[in-house]
């Protein structure tokens, strides 16, 4: 019984850890929860002290506990000191503002539009600015919620006090990020993900349906494991956040060199499990076993099972390269393994390979967690041709938006109820609160609608389960405290299903709860929601099309960026010795922008959070990250060739030949307005470098094919942008040998074998 129940606390533990790479949301809903239960205790205390109401201070302490939690995580106490201030001098702004106005009916409202621009205008500044804008916003709503007094704001700004004194000392304390704690979560979220990929890839060597199922869920493994890649090296940028005894460059190394892995397991396995001869049930079968080893995390087993399979199929030809002889494939997977298992061993015995403590982030986190399409919804706007977008920045119109959305929402919803029309001005205000895009706001409208209406029914149910103790309405509304907060990044309708259980749960310990009170939030919701729907999309709209169009640009920037690193270390003009992190941080790079597309097409793809429904939009994303998948082996093979003593001089410059013309593609594929055609690179030139090859020389043919397969799907990214491929004079001097014909074009191969590691589509 305790093993069985140790084995499912285990497979809890892993499951948050994978699902909440960094346990960020976790960390982030457990401040909310200690710090709204801690100030609520403490709020109560002082009211039976002084013989005053519990409810309003308590009520208040929450809100702004709540709030700091998803304040920007900071390392040492000076940020922190500052956060603190920032958070109290906001919150003191916000009410002392609402309960100067609160007598006048007409300036108090037109504050409150004033208080929601500025907040929103404010968020420019970063993090802090962000969190501060909230809190006195919720300052100011809580001023019109309780109707709070002049005569009342000195206790109200009291509890202010001791909440934000509260919240630093909780920081401080029991939630003060300890050095190398996040990064080992994340690497630990990384892995368990990793397990999960390599699961599926056994089981796309299994019978039906268990293979058609697993290898419809390849996509969404792959971007996990990569959307942990990117947190892990956003978390790298900060030195005092890695552990004793590592080093920054070894875990990116030890994270890029794996997720390859995991890429080739994923293509070998899907060749494989389509392999129709005579051999291939057999090696499927066998193959199987070592990839569920693996899957389970026993790295010295696995390592031996896949050197037996290896051995048993006999040595690798390279110049066999027949899609479907199942033989090769098996051959390729165990190898892959074998890989794999020494890349995971040789970082568990030497953590600080590589030396360097200090790397430069290819991802800045906002609050501990990817960013979302803000800096690519800047980047549209300064590259349009409208005079408005080029000088009115994104957080200022976002607040012209909230201006006229909430004022619209004021009058609409007064009208509606004069008491609780604030209910259709949070659904607006709210809305705009981390979207960029029109699609992005009706998204979380449509959202906070859904979960308001399944609220209503849970609600309606919890209240009579509750009554009227005290106790049970208390524990509700703490659940939802943290289940709202924890889950609202997953899917926000989600949040605000438990927003509205709390609020039921609070209405009926205030004596006003009703089942017509309920219907009454999700009609004021509906206002809300209608409104910040049509206002997003008529009022200086942004629309996910230019982001798409910005995310595109981007890259392909990023990607010519790396092709140029790439001819750089193989011509040696930067003779340095740092060619591995120049390169390992280029494809970082190159993934940061493909996960910017990603977030930028969904909502033209019609996606939900990682699955992508098939359309011509989602086989185009396949492509960009088939490119991107490409474009990362190229940098780990040239990493690994240069550390091992560099290729041949002509062989270097004739792939050197090739990068030059992928270069002179991807950089006019990168331009805001795409040219009518661009060069390609010719089968003739890649043919002439293969000739250079020494036949025993596995790592140069390797990059020769890989440079082979980026530019077919480099020409297929063109042709579905409209863009015209024509010959052109080949440079570099490996593109001279041999004849080439005037309309040679590189075969675009198979797009689908780079979406093993980070595609949406499989």
């Amino acid at each position: 019984m305790r093993r069985t129940l140790a084995s499912l606390a285990e497979r809890l533990v892993d499951h948050l850890v994978a699902g909440d790479p960094g346990l960020n949301r976790l960390l982030t809903a457990s401040r909310a929860l200690v710090a709204v239960v801690t100030v609520g205790a403490l709020q109560f205390g002082i009211a039976q002290a002084t013989h005053q109401p519990a409810l309003p201070a308590m009520l208040l302490g929450g809100l702004v506990s709540v709030q700091a939690a998803f304040g920007p995580h900071e390392d040492t106490v000076g940020e922190r000191l500052i956060t603190s201030v920032t958070l109290l001098l906001a919150g003191a702004a916000g009410l002392s503002a609402g309960s100067l106005l609160g007598r006048y009916s007409f300036w108090s409202l037109a504050a409150f539009v004033g208080v929601m621009f500025v907040a929103v205008a404010v968020r420019r500044r970063g993090p802090r600015a962000f969190i501060a804008g909230m809190v006195a916003w919720a300052g100011y709503f809580f001023t019109a919620f309780t109707h709070t007094s002049i005569g009342q704001l000195p206790a109200a700004l009291l509890v202010l006090l001791t909440s934000a004194v509260l919240a630093a000392v909780l920081d401080a304390t029991l939630f003060r990020h300890r050095n190398g704690l996040r990064v080992r979560l994340a690497l630990r979220s990384y892995r368990l993900r990793a397990r999960r990929l390599v699961a599926d890839c056994a089981r796309v060597l299994g019978p039906e349906p268990e293979r058609s199922r697993a290898r419809a869920r390849l996509h969404s493994r792959a971007l996990r494991v990569n959307e942990a890649a990117l947190l892990l090296d956003g978390l790298l940028a900060s030195p005092e956040a890695l552990p004793a005894g590592w080093s920054a460059s070894a875990v990116r190394r030890s994270v890029l060199d794996t997720e390859l892995s995991l890429g080739e397991l994923s293509i070998a396995a899907r060749r494989l499990a389509d392999s129709d001869d005579p051999d291939a049930d057999m090696v499927r079968r066998r193959c199987r076993a070592v990839l569920a080893a693996l899957a389970t995390g026993d790295i010295e087993e696995t390592r031996r099972l896949a050197r037996v399979l290896r051995d048993s199929l006999g040595a690798v030809d390279r110049h066999d390269r027949a899609p479907g002889n199942s033989l090769v494939l098996g051959r390729r997977i165990a190898a892959t393994v074998i890989t794999l298992c020494d890349e995971v061993l040789s970082f568990r015995r030497n953590p600080a390979a590589g030396g360097q403590q200090e790397i430069e982030a290819a991802v800045t986190l906002f609050s501990g967690n990817l960013p979302g399409t803000g800096a690519l919804a800047r980047s549209s706007l300064t590259e349009s041709d409208r005079w408005i977008d080029r000088h009115v920045d994104l957080s200022t119109r976002q607040a012209i938006q909230v201006a006229i959305a909430t004022s619209l929402a004021i009058l609409a919803g007064r009208a509606l109820d004069p008491q609780r029309y604030y209910w259709a001005v949070i659904a607006c205000f709210v809305a705009f609160t981390g979207t960029f895009t029109s699609a992005e706001t009706v998204v979380k409208s449509v959202n906070r609608l859904l979960g308001t209406l399944a609220g209503l029914v849970a609600a309606t149910l919890l209240v009579r389960v509750t009554g009227g103790t005290h106790t049970g309405q208390l524990a509700v509304m703490g659940v939802c405290v943290f289940f709202g907060i924890y889950l609202f990044r997953v899917n926000y309708a989600l949040m605000a299903f438990f927003i509205t259980v709390l609020m039921a749960q609070l209405y009926e310990i205030l004596g006003e709860f009703s089942d017509k009170l309920l219907l009454l939030r999700v009609e004021e919701t509906l206002i809300g929601a209608i409104i910040g729907t049509l206002v997003a999309v008529l009022v200086l709209p942004l629309h996910t099309r230019h982001l798409t169009q910005a995310a595109r640009s981007a890259f392909f920037s990023q990607l010519a960026a790396l092709l140029d690193e790439a001819a750089r270390e193989l011509r040696g003009e930067q003779p340095d010795g740092q060619a591995a992190g120049r390169l390992e941080y280029a494809a970082r790079s190159l993934d940061a922008t493909l996960q910017q597309l990603m977030l930028a097409g969904r909502p033209l793809a019609g996606a939900n959070r990682l699955g992508l429904r098939h359309s011509p939009v989602v086989r185009r994303l396949a492509a960009y990250s088939a490119c991107a998948f490409y474009a990362r082996r190229l940098a780990g093979a040239l990493s690994a060739a240069l550390a091992g003593g560099g290729l041949a001089p002509d062989v270097s410059e004739a792939l050197a030949g090739c990068l030059d013309r992928l270069l002179e593609q991807a950089r006019a594929l990168s331009a805001s307005d795409l040219p009518v055609e661009v060069p390609r690179l010719e089968q003739a030139q890649v043919d002439a470098a293969h000739l250079l090859v020494a036949e025993d020389d596995a790592v140069a043919d390797e990059l020769v094919h890989l440079v082979e397969r980026l530019a077919g799907t480099l020409q297929r990214l063109a042709k579905d942008l409209s863009v015209r491929t024509v010959a052109a004079a080949p440079s570099g001097a490996g593109s001279t040998d041999g004849p080439r014909p005037a309309g040679a074009p590189l075969g675009a191969g198979d797009p689908r074998e780079g979406v093993g590691t980070t595609a949406p589509g499989g």
